[in-house]
């Protein structure tokens, strides 16, 4: 498998997707905690963290983001799609073949997207999922969706605009209040 970017051995955090034209790359976040990054002993604290991988088509961006905060990324070629189906296997976790990187812990809830989720919506999914909330701001819960949904609470002092492919806001301009 292939790091890209590389990075040393060690604990790593990998999100891998073959790419039309780019083969299968491995996205890899070493557990150092240097740098900025976490060491594994941050992460197997026994608290919950909140882990999302996305890969954006249109701008090449795949990204590793840990409890709200964009962690890694790398850029290929905009437009770089992605190559799935077939009889390839997908896992989260750990590979049942080859099963040379083990992961050691609970995952506790898996959501899929047809987007890559804009790093404002992965942070509203954090903090709503630190909050108590599901990832819509929502106490969990059996009962359908009601028509008072709170919907996207905007934060103050900050231009956003609406994706037009997903509807989602994302950040242009974060301005500090002056007062």
């Amino acid at each position: 498998m292939t790091a890209v970017p590389k990075v040393d051995v060690g604990p790593t955090l990998a999100f891998g997707l073959y790419l039309v034209g780019e083969d299968y790359h491995e996205l890899e976040l070493p557990l150092d905690g240097q740098d900025g990054r976490p060491s594994l002993s941050e992460l197997t604290d026994g608290e919950i963290h909140h882990f999302v991988a996305t890969y954006d088509t249109d701008s090449g961006k795949k990204r590793l983001f840990i409890d709200g905060v964009l962690a890694t990324e790398y850029g290929y070629p905009t437009g770089t799609r992605i190559l799935s189906g077939g009889s390839g296997r997908a896992t989260i976790g750990n590979s049942p073949i080859g099963g040379g990187e083990p992961f050691t812990g609970i995952i506790d809830e898996v959501a899929f997207y047809d987007i890559a989720l804009p790093e404002f919506t992965v942070r509203l999914h954090f903090e709503s999922i630190d909050s108590g909330n599901n990832y819509f701001g929502m106490k969990p819960g059996i009962q359908a969706l009601s028509t008072d949904f709170p919907g996207i609470v905007l934060p103050q002092n900050v231009l956003i605009r609406l994706d037009r492919r997903t509807g989602l806001p994302e950040i242009l301009l974060e301005t500090k209040k002056t007062e």
